[in-house]
């Protein structure tokens, strides 16, 4: 089988840190059953980052052998093939109907496919428009959201992208609406800043119409940012998602109008988080990126000083409306807050946003009970084998 579930393994005994939640000064047990977290300041979208492990405080294995509180639990792992996960026992809630589950690693999406043909997959949650139009008989095909935010990426600190003109001519010259019908048979949302239309309550919709479809417009803007002739630029794609490569393609050839001549590199994954992601070394790259269940962490890449502001983008207003959002307790103020944060994205164009990709998910008939989940995981809590 293929995708990840939500956790791991055997009953937990001893509270570990929270330290992925900087608000969290401490955290302790309080008896058998539950746990005192104490916070800095207050802070309403703390559940939303409660995904991250709570783990034994003297456990050293994690990244090896990795423990949990999830239906099931870690059984091992073959680099760079594959990891088995077992039902857990002593699972809090409903036990799941599959005793074991393994999860295949594939080196790029059309690997994973030919073994999906072959019959060695049962679940493959990312496949594309195309591939999902191949299959037949065998398989059921569930259409979903992903939950992420796509878009062609732009560094702000390397020219041409440290002009905002030039960025905002990028967006002009792209039809996303194209980009759609040709990838995803017209599926998908289409988004104008970094929010994904999963968190109802916050996202602009508005914001889509930022940069309407505008040949000239571009022409013009680049003009005036000393490119009349267009120029060259690299689109770093990762080679494991066939959909960021079908997309890149569209935009390249979108990009031709304006005078500018893309070139699409393919990367291994394992090399886009390093030199991409932590290493900030592109000009430009098509990914999709998702968040936690709380609006901010959707956001938060966008300070200044963040270690994951791989986009190298720099606003102060940003940074003082971002503090102003994590503080406010009102809900209706906070809403407002991160509209206000999206528009600012929108208008300094701080990257080219395109969609919240349509999700194609094959599944083989024989099992039943697959759900899509909020964030960008695999649930396979529900799934069971048809009778």
């Amino acid at each position: 089988m293929c995708g990840s579930v939500r956790g791991t393994g055997p009953k937990c005994k001893v509270i570990s840190t929270l330290s992925c939640i900087s608000d969290i000064v401490a955290s302790e047990k309080d008896g058998k059953t539950f746990i005192t977290i104490t916070l800095s300041e207050a802070n309403t979208e703390l559940l939303g980052y409660l995904t991250c492990a709570i783990i034994p405080v003297d456990y050293k294995n994690q990244a090896d052998s990795p423990v949990g509180t999830g239906p099931f639990r870690f059984v091992s792992y073959n680099p760079l093939q594959s990891f088995v996960m077992e039902k857990n026992t002593e699972y809090y809630g409903t036990a799941p109907y599959l005793d074991k589950v393994t999860f295949q690693i594939s080196a790029d999406t059309d690997s994973a496919f030919m073994e999906l043909l072959a019959g060695g997959i049962d679940i493959f949650p990312y496949l594309t428009s195309e591939q999902a139009g191949q299959l037949t008989g065998d398989f059921n095909i569930a259409v979903g959201t992903t939950n992420l935010v796509q878009a062609l990426f732009l560094n702000n600190a390397e020219k041409p992208f440290d002009d905002i003109r030039v960025r905002q001519a990028i967006c002009y010259a792209l039809n996303r609406q194209e980009i759609l019908d040709m990838v995803a048979d017209g599926k998908g949302t289409l988004i104008g800043s970094n929010m994904f239309a999963g968190f109802a309550k916050y996202f602009d919709e508005s914001l889509v119409d930022t940069y309407p479809h505008n040949i000239e417009k571009a022409k013009e803007l680049l003009t005036e940012a000393g490119y009349p002739d267009g120029f060259s630029m690299k689109i770093l794609a990762p080679s494991n998602y066939q959909f960021h490569v079908d997309t890149a393609q569209v935009i390249v050839e979108q990009l031709k109008q304006v005078g500018i001549e893309a070139e699409i590199v393919l990367v291994e994954w394992a090399t886009w988080l390093s030199d991409i992601y932590r290493g900030r070394e592109y000009q430009s790259t098509i990914v999709g990126l998702d968040a936690n269940l709380a609006p901010s962490d959707v956001l938060k890449r966008y300070r200044s000083t963040a270690s994951s502001n791989f986009l190298n983008y720099y606003n102060e207003e940003f940074d003082r409306i971002f503090a102003l959002a994590i503080a406010e307790t009102d809900d209706a103020a906070k809403v407002d807050y991160y509209k206000q944060l999206q528009k600012i994205l929108a208008e300094d164009a701080a990257s080219a946003y395109i969609q919240d990709p349509a999700s194609y998910v094959a599944i083989s008939k024989k099992l039943g009970g697959y759900t899509f989940y909020p964030v960008y995981v695999q649930d396979m809590s529900k799934v069971y084998y048809v009778k």
